[in-house]
């Protein structure tokens, strides 16, 4: 219930970062940290904050690492996964932390990152699937609904960087250790695009093929 790490990659999609307005990058995995305290299970509430008008959604594939490793081999990373899982990974696109408050350079990027962190903001569940059973995660079909409306589809075969890759990567800087997450990017289709952002009383289903359906309702 409460892992030493959530690692996240960003842009690992190349038809999410178009429909953001960045480019995606081929040479180095972008990532960033959520924390333990954002977690949320399958059936759990997302709770919606006060500080944002602007709270949206991401379908993931998920990798739980089983064992503890550093400079792992690209080669020998698969090993170090206990299994995978469907992510939400819930953002508040822009925060208004204080009325009145000057703008600043740099508040893009501090509101994009404390907006990943807040609570329940990390969706994980239904099970904790086994490699064996997962057969190969990067063919899996994802899709994510918002009240039974179909918002996001895509194939998991669409990453930029394979787990494996980002696992390697990732190892190189922190320690992995088991219970860590290691949440793999969202495809194209976020609401911040269409400006049709997550209201209370929604219902949102991750559902990715053999994983299994994430369903959280958004509450007050």
């Amino acid at each position: 219930p409460r892992p030493g790490k959530i690692l996240a990659a960003g842009r690992n999609f190349a038809d999410h970062a178009a429909e953001m307005g960045s480019a995606a990058s081929n040479e180095i995995l972008t990532g960033f940290v959520k924390v333990a305290s954002s977690l949320v299970g399958h059936n759990g509430a997302v709770i919606y904050p006060t500080f944002t008008r602007a709270l949206d959604y991401e379908a993931e594939v998920a990798a739980v690492i089983g064992r503890r490793g550093r400079f792992i081999p690209v080669e020998d990373a698969e090993s170090y996964v206990a299994g995978y899982t469907v992510f939400n990974d819930l953002s508040a696109r822009s925060l208004k932390i204080a009325e009145g408050r000057m703008e600043r350079e740099g508040d893009w990027f501090f509101d994009w990152l404390l907006g990943k962190w807040c609570d329940t903001f990390a969706a994980v569940g239904p099970y904790l699937v086994t490699r064996d059973e997962a057969g190969d995660p990067h063919q899996l079909e994802m899709s994510l609904r918002v009240n039974g409306v179909l918002r996001q589809h895509s194939s998991a075969g669409e990453m930029i960087f394979t787990i494996p890759e980002a696992i390697a990567f990732l190892s190189r800087f922190v320690t992995l250790e088991p219970g860590d997450i290691l949440a793999m990017g969202t495809p194209g289709g976020v609401g911040d695009t269409t400006q049709t952002y997550l209201q209370p009383g929604d219902v949102v289903e991750a559902e990715i093929e053999r994983l299994g359906k994430l369903v959280n309702r958004v509450s007050r």
